[in-house]
């Protein structure tokens, strides 16, 4: 048998190319193409387009289109029907679509959808939609808003942070004499924007300290040290106010050093800060700029 028939021979139905599985690239050129279709005998990676192999890693050589323009691949289904790619680790079961991309085309919604382990995950139409899952975001990044319109003291447009949870509000620039009944609190944090909520049921019986402050989830910006926004007072007998029957209209908030809230009274011109204290309850909210 002649070498070229070593390499290639027909057999019923078809034609076998190599098939002792000798160390032989197989070519096929185009007009003007020399490598149209090429594999590589040594690595038996497919080439279309070039006899240069594709990035090794994760197996990315198998298969590689080129074109010194443009270049790409495309997937023709009928009206109404899928086009996929499957991402296999079996020849059976759900292993056989382990990962997955499709395409359906008319009645089928006209979407493009990415899937993992047999559930769809992501559909894009004229939205994305995130089916199944969470949208995670490493640290440092978020959402960038930087395509909207700006004002002119902008300073940041990436939205990088979100967060909620519990903590134990209590009295701190006290050194004795603060028992508690109840010492509930939330927060939720977006941003730099930090929203408080807070119910404290105590008793003081003959504190000492400069003045009584409540703790805080997040260090408060250190620029902004009088600044409280939004503050809300929904039970206020542990507060003492004398001169207003409202009992809070009398009442400010500040943020001291950056690690706590401050409620003080306004006594005349002065502020009163162990003054605005008594027996009681404090609950309500308010929301302070963290660092």
């Amino acid at each position: 048998m002649t070498r070229a028939a070593e390499l290639a021979k027909l057999i019923a139905g078809g034609a076998v190319f190599n098939e002792a599985s000798a160390d032989v690239d197989f070519r096929v050129e185009g007009n003007g193409l020399t490598h149209a279709l090429f594999v590589d005998g040594e690595t038996d990676n497919v080439m279309i387009g070039t006899s240069v192999a594709g990035r090794a890693t994760e197996g990315a050589d198998r298969l590689t289109i080129a074109d010194a323009a443009h270049s790409g691949m495309t997937i023709r289904s009928g009206t109404g029907s899928y086009g996929s790619i499957n991402f296999s680790d079996s020849e059976g079961g759900a292993g056989e679509y382990a990962g997955q991309i499709w395409y359906g085309h008319g009645g089928l919604g006209d979407k493009l959808v990415f899937g993992t382990l047999g559930f769809n995950r992501v559909t894009v139409t004229e939205n994305l939609t995130i089916e199944d899952g969470n949208l995670k975001l490493a640290d440092g990044h978020g959402i960038d808003f930087s395509a909207t319109g700006d004002n002119a003291g902008m300073e940041a447009e990436l939205l990088d942070n979100y967060e909620e949870g519990t903590f134990t509000p209590s009295f701190v620039g006290a050194s004795s004499g603060v028992s508690y009944s109840t010492q509930t609190g939330r927060y939720t944090l977006i941003g730099d924007l930090c929203t408080v909520f807070i119910s404290m049921s105590y008793t003081l019986s003959g504190f000492s300290g400069s003045n009584l402050r409540i703790g805080i989830p997040f260090t408060g910006h250190s620029g902004l040290a009088q600044d409280v926004q939004g503050a809300v007072l929904n039970r206020t007998s542990g507060l003492a106010d004398t001169a207003d029957t409202e009992n809070d209209h009398n009442f400010h908030f500040g943020i001291y050093n950056g690690s706590d809230i401050y409620i003080y009274r306004f006594d005349g011109s002065v502020r009163n800060y162990t003054g605005a204290f008594q027996n009681g309850t404090i609950a309500g909210s308010f929301t302070y700029k963290i660092a």
